[in-house]
């Protein structure tokens, strides 16, 4: 049997994730506590999100490999913001890797 842990955001942050240090704030002093494997993210109630919520939240998701992540209820005006900064941190990725594959050899040596 799966247990899942089902935190709130909104109850935990407010309505309005607007400050990137809150998204920062919400991994390592909230989720890092949870002992369950598997945490669902509660988006219900969220009113608005700011761009650099949602690129700290997603960064930070990505980086946190100790728990199964997913998120519910998530109203489509957030979805879309999350949507367009997970589209702009592939993108910033796919350029990084394409720039070490243009690079010329010696170059690689200095840096």
């Amino acid at each position: 049997m799966t247990i899942l842990y089902v935190i709130s955001i909104k109850d935990v942050i407010s309505p309005s994730l607007v400050s990137s240090n809150k998204a920062l704030d919400f991994f390592e002093n909230h989720l890092s506590n949870i002992v369950v494997d598997n945490v669902v993210v509660d988006f219900s109630g969220v009113k608005s999100i700011s761009r650099s919520f949602a690129y700290q939240y997603l960064t930070c998701k990505y980086q946190y490999k100790r728990k199964k992540l997913r998120e519910i209820n998530v109203p489509s005006s957030i979805n879309s913001i999350l949507k367009l900064e997970l589209q702009a941190m592939e993108l910033s990725n796919q350029e990084t890797i394409n720039n070490k594959k243009e690079r010329p050899k010696e170059q690689l040596a200095y840096l």
